[in-house]
């Protein structure tokens, strides 16, 4: 876990920050979380969950593209899932959906965001209800579907 806090850059500047970071290979995550520093200035609490052999290369990055003057960096115990990709067929065509796995039982099934949002606008439907109905089908999923 390699974290940073700060309070002088622009929302382009966190975007472009973020861009690179996951383009690269071997980062498992970033994500910003809104906080309250020193003298009662908002400010970003940016945090990357890389392998630990890009902790230098990360720390770098974070130094030289930042406004930060600092990084703090800790090892952090991580338990997944086994994740597959599946294209199911539904009442609105073929969607791909992410599988999550414990046990040799499907514990999560969620279909991919992108292809959801694009059957809503192709058939005019409420994006929440269509999720809501194609995460029901993702539920009734087993190994053998």
């Amino acid at each position: 876990m390699i974290e940073s806090q700060i309070d002088d850059m622009s929302g382009e500047e966190f975007g472009f920050v973020m861009e690179t970071l996951l383009n690269q290979s071997g980062i498992l995550d970033v994500y910003y979380t809104s906080i309250q520093m020193k003298k009662n200035r908002p400010g970003v609490l940016l945090t990357v969950l890389a392998k630990n052999e890009l902790r230098e290369k990360v720390v770098s990055f974070i130094l030289r593209s930042t406004t930060t003057f600092g990084v703090r960096y800790y090892p952090v115990n991580r338990t997944v899932i086994e994740r597959q990709f599946k294209s199911i067929e539904t009442p609105y065509g073929w969607v791909q959906y992410k599988i999550g796995t414990l046990d040799n039982q499907v514990v999560k099934a969620t279909p991919e965001y992108d292809q959801v949002k694009e059957i809503a606008i192709q058939r005019g439907l409420p994006i929440t209800e269509l999720m809501k109905e194609l995460k029901e089908i993702g539920r009734k999923l087993t190994l053998d579907t």
